[in-house]
């Protein structure tokens, strides 16, 4: 086990899903979100029912088709089609690099338990599956299911 200054164990690491093994750009999402909806897309700036519509995707209180529905409503020009929305959306996901699968790999040879929340955000889930680095994606879900990687 890898222990730490004060000599203890570390047994569990838990470590996010995007930003970690999905490498992210969120203001490619509020740049193509601005365009497609004809305002300024900035969270700093959001109405409180914004937010909590976009929150509650996030952890998985509200389907796909709500989230879309509430983001469709907001526009202030024509309203975007549904296609649209989730590209627009998935401006940000970057895609993966291979190495940080490694070093995940290198970290179970000396810790009991690595923690990944999966994402509750499905349109990422739909990019994930049809990326040209979907192999990573099955090797994530191999990892899952040999319970090297437990997902939270």
């Amino acid at each position: 086990m890898t222990r730490i200054k004060n000599n203890k164990k570390i047994q569990n690491i838990v470590f996010d899903f995007g930003g970690v093994l999905l490498d992210l750009d969120y203001t490619k999402t509020h740049d193509a979100m601005s365009k497609l909806l004809g305002f300024e897309f900035m969270p700093a700036t959001f109405a409180p029912e914004t937010t909590k519509f976009l929150n509650e995707y996030e952890i998985g209180k509200i389907n796909t088709e709500t989230f879309i529905w509430n983001l469709q409503r907001l526009a202030k020009k024509e309203v975007p089609i549904g296609q649209d929305v989730i590209k627009a959306w998935n401006a940000m996901l970057l895609g993966w690099q291979p190495a940080k699968f490694d070093f995940l790999l290198s970290l179970r040879k000396n810790i009991k338990h690595i923690y990944c929340p999966i994402p509750m955000n499905y349109i990422w889930l739909g990019y994930l599956s049809i990326s040209k680095n979907s192999i990573i994606s099955l090797i994530l879900i191999r990892l899952i299911l040999k319970k090297r990687i437990i997902p939270i």
